[in-house]
């Protein structure tokens, strides 16, 4: 299977992961009217807790590739920044003030949430002596990544299988998950632009996606393509998690910019085109 070594295809198999589990999870809030909390900040809190805890499918067979593209293309098309901008500014009814504080408000626990589980994996890390790593290191080569694999596919035959199940409109699914594929590849292309202390390549994609996803919201009339715009490539161009993960990566002050500068211009693009 060394077509599956291919980065662009490990990319396309996450992103439908990603896309077809936000589907799934959007079809049940709706279908259990499920009001507790908030679909989009439990979606972010999911996202970024499996972000920053994607390391643990190496124990499977997974390779460093597979987890980089992971990361990516299921965690990063499962939340969506163009989708919480734009909640943002209609639930505090276009109040930009109030977008922003809440946003912030959120973002930070979004951050506390992924610092925490990185610490988790440090630890687990320093608590390794070094011949054991040392001896680790040489066998990686030699991990079975057949129960990857079956974990893998086994996902995304289920959740493509019901995500079919759960549509009305075959046809127009299938546009939906290329172009959420479309989206997080053009959002994998931006990302070359990333350097070490401020990341171009996913701050452009996040203002990008919500200027595309409220500017559809506000001209486009058929509801199936607000939904395939938005949800597809707007959805998946555009990342909660991968932005979170990367906050916390670069230099601390570096990060505070990052993070206020996103929900700042986020959020007032979004309001003002609405």
């Amino acid at each position: 299977m060394n077509w599956l070594n291919f980065e662009y295809v490990q990319l396309a198999i996450s992103c439908l992961l990603g896309v077809n589990l936000r589907v799934i999870t959007n079809y049940l809030f709706e279908k259990f009217d499920i009001a507790v909390v908030d679909i989009n900040f439990l979606s972010n809190v999911v996202g970024c807790i499996t972000i920053a805890t994607m390391y643990n499918l190496t124990r499977f067979g997974a390779t460093e590739q597979w987890v980089k593209s992971l990361k990516t293309g299921l965690s990063g098309s499962y939340t969506t920044f163009s989708g919480f901008a734009f909640a943002l500014g209609t639930s505090h009814k276009n109040d930009l003030g109030d977008s922003i504080v809440v946003g912030t408000l959120q973002v930070s626990f979004f951050v506390v949430l992924v610092r925490f589980f990185n610490s988790l994996h440090e630890r687990q890390i320093s608590d390794i002596e070094e011949p054991q790593t040392s001896a680790k290191t040489e066998n990686t080569s030699n991990i079975n990544a057949s129960p990857f694999y079956l974990l893998l596919f086994t996902l995304l035959i289920v959740l493509n299988v019901f995500g079919f199940f759960i549509v009305s409109e075959k046809f127009y699914f299938i546009i939906f998950l290329i172009l959420a594929i479309f989206g997080c590849f053009l959002r994998k292309v931006m990302g070359k632009l990333n350097q070490k202390n401020w990341k171009y390549g996913t701050f452009a994609a996040n203002i990008l996606g919500s200027i595309i996803y409220a500017c559809v919201v506000k001209y486009i009339d058929s509801k199936t393509w607000i939904t395939i715009w938005t949800g597809a490539f707007c959805g998946c161009l555009t990342t909660v998690s991968s932005f979170i993960n990367e906050a916390v990566t670069i230099p601390q002050w570096y990060g505070v910019w990052y993070i206020t500068l996103t929900i700042v211009i986020g959020s007032t693009v979004t309001v003002l085109l609405q």
